[in-house]
């Protein structure tokens, strides 16, 4: 605060000293963020400095951000060219930065202006959330995976099959087959954002209920290069598989379950999370989350 008075004040008296020098930061502005195919905006105007003598001497700073006491970020961290008379920006933290232009010309007159950039900074994240239901039964969904530093306006969910309300920020689902659910948000700024697929439900339907989800025994869920997925029935199931999903729902692994005990090498398989699900006659029975190192 006390060095944007003294910047205020600074500007107030060049102007009274020279008043043919005029710099020009440009309007405020807002960066909705990276994910969204967002560009980063330009700072200062067309021109950026008038009614002085050419050619000017342009100097871009911010008061110095430090998140730790070891850190502390420069203009130089946000800006492509602290010289220039439209300096790109290249990064951005927080929720808003205020930069000082400073603007000298021939004749060593100095004018000032400022801008200040806000940013959404839209983020998710792509952990995905199991749930299993009865057929007939409700959920009530997690909130969405993606976010901003803004207040968020409205909410649509997608696809619309088995909700309440898809524009509730955390609807209630009745889906009547396994679905995955993902989420578009818009905050107070028009910024939007549509996150990756990642809330699966998995509907058990009737006629599953005889053979309980503790009857099987799926291990290990964390498996190191070289291991093995073991599937363990407590006895024998008609028409079994097993089948495996990546994050974004496509089915990357199945093979039938002839044996109590079965043994699957999933070293073609790239790292990550997948969904493991057991089935018959096209029911799932449960599913598990499994991670490959």
């Amino acid at each position: 605060m006390l060095r944007k008075l003294l910047f205020a004040t600074a500007a107030l008296l060049s102007l009274n000293s020279y008043s043919q020098c005029i710099a020009d930061a440009g309007p405020d502005q807002h960066w909705c963020g990276a994910l969204g195919g967002y560009s980063m905006p330009s700072l200062g105007n067309t021109p950026s400095a008038s009614n002085g003598q050419a050619p000017y001497i342009y100097e871009w700073s911010i008061d110095p951000i430090s998140i730790s006491p070891t850190t502390t970020f420069f203009t130089s961290i946000f800006l492509d060219d602290t010289t220039s008379s439209n300096p790109q920006l290249i990064d951005f933290w927080g929720r808003e930065i205020t930069f000082f232009l400073k603007v000298t010309d021939a004749n060593s007159s100095v004018c000032f202006d400022t801008v200040t950039v806000t940013s959404s900074t839209l983020t998710q994240h792509t952990d995905g959330y199991f749930v299993t239901i009865n057929a007939g039964d409700s959920v009530k969904l997690y909130e969405p995976n993606v976010w901003s530093m803004f207040p968020i306006d409205s909410v649509l969910w997608r696809p619309n099959h088995g909700l309440t309300d898809s524009n509730a920020y955390r609807p209630w689902a009745k889906p009547t087959k396994d679905i995955v659910y993902y989420s578009t948000i818009w905050d107070s700024k028009g910024c939007t954002l549509t996150g990756t697929p990642f809330l699966y439900v998995f509907v058990n339907h009737l006629g599953n209920s005889e053979f309980e989800e503790s009857q099987i025994d799926i291990y290990p869920t964390l498996l190191k290069a070289g291991e093995s997925l073991t599937i363990h029935l407590s006895q024998n199931l008609f028409n079994a598989r097993v089948e495996i999903h990546d994050l974004s729902g496509r089915k990357v692994f199945s093979a039938p379950l002839e044996n109590k005990k079965s043994e699957f090498v999933l070293s073609s398989l790239p790292k990550g999370v997948y969904l493991c699900s057991i089935s018959t006659e096209g029911k799932v029975i449960t599913q598990k989350k499994i991670v490959l190192e």
